[in-house]
């Protein structure tokens, strides 16, 4: 038996290798994400949506909606 420090470069590998375990699962742990932290995903699906309220706009002007001329009131 020799010492694993005496061992050469390629002995060390395959005895390592040897002894390496390939795990079922993740052993990482996974935990919540923090509510308060700013997620750049997130701001890209929020900017992204962002055209459709301008669409949303140009279909139905604010007179359509609130049945009156919104951007002239009457004085």
């Amino acid at each position: 038996m020799i010492s694993y420090d005496k061992l050469s470069k390629k002995e060390k590998k395959a005895y390592n290798a040897k002894r390496r375990v390939v795990w079922g699962f993740s052993p990482v742990t996974r935990k919540k994400e923090n509510a308060k932290a700013y997620n750049r995903k997130k701001a890209r699906k929020e900017e992204d949506d962002a055209p459709f309220a301008a669409l949303f706009l140009i279909l139905y002007p604010a007179e359509n909606v609130l049945g009156r001329n919104a951007v002239n009131p009457p004085s």
